[in-house]
Parts: C-alpha cells; structure tokens; sequence
C-alpha cells in the first residue's frame, strides 16, 4: 500500500481567497511526517514549471505536475505524466488557462477547458473532478468530459463522504487529499490522504489503481471502515469509544483531533454542566431568548417591510394641510366677485404636474441586465428567455424609461415656472389663492392606515406557528398578543415608562404614533413591539420542561446539528447525565449520528463504553519511562483479544475494559453477586 496526496499547493494565485508564501522545508516537513509516497503539485489555473523542477530535486518521492482548473464551476484536478516531454508539453498548455483566469469568480466553460486541453489528447491526463466537494463539478460535465479520458475517480471533503463513495456501487472511487497550502506559517499538517494497493508508482499505475474501489483505503490497517486519526492512530469512521484512567491522555487526543480537522463538532467536558438550578435555568432562558429573537426577526421581516411604508405617514401634517386648504378655498370662494385680472388669470390656479414614478422601470432594467450578464446559469436562462428577445426587452424599457424621464424632467421645468408666476401674481392681488393639495396621496395614506391596522390585528392573533420534535421534547414557536406593558419592557431593556403607550395597543396605527413619540425607542426595534413571539420547549408530555430535563434537552440540542459536521468529539457526556438517560436516549442518537459520521466518545462509564456497543475502542495508557511520563494510544475492535499500538505494543483488551469502566476485575465481580444476590 502507498499513500498519496495528489492536491497541493504551492502558489498563491488570484482563485486563492488569501496570499500565502510557500516553503519547501514545509512541503519536505508534510512528506516527511505524513510519509507520503507520492504528490501532485495542483496550484489553481497555474503550472510554474520552474518550482517543479526544483521540488523534484528537493524530494525523493515521485511528484506528478497537475493543475487545478476552475472549470463551469466547478473545481478538476488536471494531473499528467512526470516524464520530461510531458512535463513541458503540459507547461505549455497550462500558460493558456490565463488568458481566462481573471479574478476569483472566473470560470472556464467547457469549450474553452477544450481549447486548453484538446479532446483527443485528454487521455494523457488523469482527471479528478471535486465530486463530493465543493466546488463540484456537475454531472453533465463528467459525462461529457467522459467521452475523451474516462473519468473514475471523484474527490470527496470528508471520511464520511469518502466513506458514502466508496459503498455507492457505480459510481465514481473516492479519494480524499489535503487541498493543502504549504505556507511558511502551516503549522497543523493535514491527515487527508489516500492509500493505494500498488506495489510501486508511476502515472500508468496511479491511472490503474484509481479505477478499482478495492484498491483504495484511508488506512494501513485492514478494514474498509477504518481511517488514519492521526499518523499512529487509526479509527472507525462509525463509533468510537476512548477508555483510559484519569490523566492517560484522552481529552489531549480529542483536542489533538479537533484542532488537526476541520468541520468537526466538539462537546467538550463538564460543557453541560451547571453548578446550580438556578444557573441551569438563568443559561436556558438566556438560550431561550436568543432563539425568539433570531426567529422573530424573521418571521416579522414582512411586517417590518410594511412598517417602513407606514412610519413616515404622519396624520397631524395631513390634517394640517387639509385645513390649511379648506381655508384657503373658503377664502377664495368669498373673493370670488372681487376678483382682479391677476387672481383671473388661468395660471393662478394651475394645478402642478405629478411627474411620474420610475422606480419599477428601474427595477425592471436592473433585473433584465442581470439576465443578460449573468454567466454562471446562462446556458439555462437562454435556453428559457432567448438572448435576442431579453436584449430586446431591455431596449424598450430603456426607451421607456427616457421618454417618462424626459416627461418629469418637462413638468419638473414647468412646475417651477408656474410656481414663480402663482407667486408673482399672489403679490400683485389681494385674493387669496387655493392651497395646493393631493388628495390622492391623503387617501392612500388613510387606506394604508386601514390595511396596517387590519394586518396588525390579524398579526396579534393566538397561534401555533411551528411544532419541531428534538428527540423526546417538543419546539413550539407561537405568537400571541402582549400581556401589558412589561411584557414589551422586557423586549425593550431600557428603563422607561411605558404604560402611557401601551394604553394605545389595541389600536396600531395610534400605537404607533405612540412608539415615534418616544424619543428613547429605536425606530428599527419597532416591529418587536407589536406581537409576542414566544419559543417552548416541552417534555413528552407537552409540560415546560424540568430541571433535569433542561439538561437532557441542551445535550440532544447540542449534537442535533452533528449531521452537517464530518466529525463528532464528545468529551465524558456522563458528567451531566444519569444512566437511564445515557442507556436509553444518548446511546441511541450516537449510534444512529455514527452511522453518517465518525464519533468518538471519551468515557469512564459502563453505560457509555460497553452498552452503547462501539465499532471500534482507543484506549490510551500513560507509564512512566526513567521517571518521564509516556503515553500510548491502543486501538481495536471490542472484539480484539488485544490492542495494539503503532509501535508493536498491545494490551489485553478485557483487562481493559475492565479496569477503565468497571474499576478492575474484582470490583465487577462483586458487583455482579451482589446483583444476582438481590435478584434471588
């Protein structure tokens, strides 16, 4: 078996999201201590065939040029022959994918991937599209790449997915690399590797073994499920348990593990616990309110887009000048007989124009230029909406928009004339000229007013709005009208009065006016005022949860979201629980998450260690050498007669098992006759 690692890099390029610097003491440090058998160099869109060479010398392992193109999207290893002739031919290919590589979102299309790398000379290259990795490439593309280099292998992010890969019959071998930046400053060397079953390495035997699933492996050790942890530990990608005594190194490991991964879920230890009830309870509604209020503002984002239309509504401004304009008209009308040849003229009591509204042409233009530009899903677009006709559209709108622009722009011009002509004719005559108003824009303010209180109403109503079941308790997510003025105080969290406000809750609108007046209030925090958004957690009974339970409940909350994890780290979950719900609730979720994921769960309890029935046990042991602490890590199957370390060590596995879970071979004697004494 040789181990491979064909996704390195070593040039900061435009497609990296951060600049690094290489270092090839780096790069010999992560050879080294991953003893690898082989590399690819796989910059992004770039092959230097100056630092190759230089690689190459500098390593004694075989190391194949490659090239990582951003291809429709998508990510494709490129990897080619190490031979001279090759090696420069490829070179020469790769300096095409410049001229296409621009910035950080550029992507190749197909054709253009085929003008860099023709269709009939495909063949020469071994071809590893990200499959369960993002970017992925999509399916239509390893089809028709397919019909020129047959494509087998498909690059995975995690040991889950390697794993999932691996057991899909046909489908694609897994594969599953660093994507590794060798930086100066890389201090973490990453565990993602694959082995081969090859006797020796060359190009032919790279593209040979990676069409076989029998002939790729995560680890040495024999077992399609099991996975290197780290350089000297293997593990089961199911369901680990890790038993030693106190101080023998378990937390260390985990912690080991948790910083040499990435998008790993650790529960750390005595993380649940709470020092006292009240403690347990002050965290759980904190929690609580934290989640009302993530929820609240989402589910009030609409009201809040109709609040934004009513706050500027001000009701005294409009009744002010519709009595400014009764006035006015009053006046007018009394003059009437008395009118001048100034208050006769036509212009006097000219209307202004209303220029119209561009606000939806222009949403229109944006919105149809994005069509046009977008190139990410325009073979979909165009295949739907032809270019020609959306190229067609945007025209018109444009003329559209030119012609009511130039339309305001000549009302606008003649609003301001006629406004300096009203004003010299007011000077001149002693008749009082009709106030301007619109009563449209007053009568669309009252029926806002309307439909807000309508909504609002609608809004304060009692009701269930979700019900989400975590195991044995129950999420219910409603929303009821406030209670009283503390309530919305609570929300608040300021000192202020707020019960003359409050007064005006059963009417929204005034409610409202009621909200601007109060100078201490934040006009954005307004939307939280009007309805009560509350979040329950209840038992299996549908009564608020106990004491006890909250904690049950933080626990199965805390690794309900494991699934969008590649790992998951437990710490002694005993130090918080009884053995009931170990047995009956924790044991049952590990073992349904393990079926997914990898999980390691570090005990000293029976319940967890033996009845929870692991795939695998890491037992980790410290002795001492010439007074100098040394620890070891023992692995196997809880079947194993003995475990073994990397370095040829083993220990009884029983003996073990019983030292760590049960306190020692004679303690679990006693307690089982005295067990079966009470059972007499």
């Amino acid at each position: 078996m040789k181990k491979i690692d064909l996704h390195i890099h070593t040039i900061s390029t435009v497609s990296d999201s951060k600049e690094f610097l290489f270092s090839m003491e780096k790069l010999k440090e992560y050879v080294s201590t991953r003893n690898l058998d082989a590399i690819a160099i796989t910059n992004h869109n770039i092959f230097d065939i100056d630092q190759f060479d230089q690689i190459q010398q500098e390593l004694t392992i075989p190391v194949f040029p490659g090239v990582e193109v951003d291809l429709e999207n998508g990510h494709i290893l490129v990897i080619s022959d190490n031979c001279l002739f090759n090696i420069q031919d490829f070179s020469e290919k790769c300096k095409k994918l410049g001229s296409y590589i621009k910035d950080q979102n550029s992507t190749l299309t197909l054709d253009e991937f085929y003008r860099v790398f023709p269709r009939k000379e495909l063949k020469k290259y071994l071809l590893i599209p990200h499959y369960m990795k993002s970017p992925e490439i999509s399916d239509s593309v390893i089809k028709d790449l397919s019909q020129y280099s047959k494509i087998t292998t498909g690059e995975t992010s995690s040991v889950r997915k390697f794993v999932e890969l691996l057991n899909k019959e046909d489908d694609l071998i897994p594969v599953f690399f660093s994507d590794q930046r060798i930086s100066e400053d890389l201090v973490n060397h990453s565990m993602q590797q694959t082995y081969i079953n090859v006797s020796e390495i060359n190009f032919a035997a790279l593209k040979y073994t990676l069409s076989d699933k029998s002939k790729v492996a995560l680890s040495l050790k024999e077992g399609k499920d099991l996975f290197n942890l780290t350089e000297k530990v293997v593990a089961s990608t199911g369901l680990n348990v890790l038993i030693g005594e106190r101080s023998s190194g378990k937390t260390h490991l985990l912690n080991e593990i948790a910083q040499s991964t990435s998008n790993t879920k650790y529960i750390r230890q005595f993380e649940l616990v709470e020092r006292s009830d009240d403690e347990s309870k002050e965290n759980f509604n904190r929690q609580l309110l934290r989640d009302e209020s993530l929820f609240a503002e989402n589910f009030l984002k609409e009201f809040k887009d109709i609040l934004t239309l009513v706050l500027p509504i001000d009701p005294k401004q409009s009744e002010s000048n519709v009595n400014k304009y009764l006035r006015s008209l009053i006046k007018n009308a009394e003059s009437t007989e008395k009118k001048d040849s100034f208050a006769k003229a036509k212009l006097f009591s000219e209307i202004p124009y209303k220029p119209k509204s561009l606000d939806t042409l222009d949403e229109l233009i944006k919105s149809i230029q994005i069509l046009i530009d977008n190139q990410e899903y325009s073979s979909i677009i165009f295949e739907e909406l032809p270019q020609e006709s959306l190229i067609k559209l945007l025209n018109r709108l444009v003329d559209e928009y030119r012609k009511i622009y130039l339309s305001n722009f000549i009302k606008e011009k003649s609003n301001s004339l006629i406004a300096d002509i009203q004003g010299d004719l007011q000077l001149k005559t002693r008749i009082q000229r009709v106030s301007d108003i619109d009563f449209s824009d007053i009568a669309k303010e009252t029926l806002m007013i309307n439909e807000f209180n309508t909504i609002t109403k609608e809004l304060q109503k009692d009701k269930i709005l979700d019900e989400t079941e975590i195991y044995d308790f129950t999420i219910r997510k409603s929303k009821r009208p406030f209670k009283g003025a503390q309530e919305v105080l609570n929300i608040i969290k300021k000192q202020t009065s707020f019960i003359e406000v409050f007064k005006f809750y059963d009417h929204p609108f005034d409610y409202l006016q009621a909200l601007k007046n109060k100078d201490v209030l934040e006009h954005a925090d307004f939307v939280k005022y009007f309805v009560k958004i509350q979040i329950e957690i209840l038992n299996k009974d549908l009564n608020p949860v106990s004491g006890g339970q909250r904690a049950e409940y933080n626990f199965l909350r805390k690794i309900e979201d494991s699934l969008k994890y590649d790992l998951l780290l437990i710490d002694e979950p005993e130090s918080s629980f009884d053995n009931m719900f170990l047995n009956n609730k924790i044991n049952t979720v590990l073992q349904e998450i393990s079926k997914h994921i990898p999980v390691f769960v570090s005990t000293h309890n029976n319940t967890i260690g033996a009845s929870i029935k692991p795939d695998f046990i890491l037992h980790t042991q410290r002795t001492l050498v010439l007074d100098e602490p040394v620890f070891n890590i023992y692995y196997g199957y809880p079947t194993d007669k003995k475990l073994y370390a990397s370095n040829g060590l083993s220990v009884n596995n029983l003996s073990v098992q019983l030292n760590c879970l049960e306190a020692g071979e004679q303690t679990y004697k006693t307690r089982r006759d005295t067990y079966e004494i009470l059972e007499n």
